[in-house]
């Protein structure tokens, strides 16, 4: 990404690309992602989010809003 080259400079970069690379590690085929990507719906044959992979997911979040605040 370009925030990741050396010649990219900005505000808090160090923590923004922290936050992104967090991101980005977690799986992209875990039913967290497919929600958060696909909208809101009821779907009942689904199972539970695991609760530390959401918590994850929103403290992350939490921390890039900060940083780009």
């Amino acid at each position: 990404s370009k925030i990741a080259k050396p010649d990219f400079s900005g505000t808090n970069k160090d923590t923004v690309l922290d936050q992104i690379n967090s991101l980005l590690g977690i799986n992209g085929d875990s039913r967290e992602w497919r929600y958060l990507n696909k909208g809101v719906h009821e779907e009942a044959d689904r199972a539970e989010f695991d609760r530390s992979a959401v918590q994850q997911i929103v403290t992350t979040l939490e921390k890039l809003d900060a940083a780009l605040s």
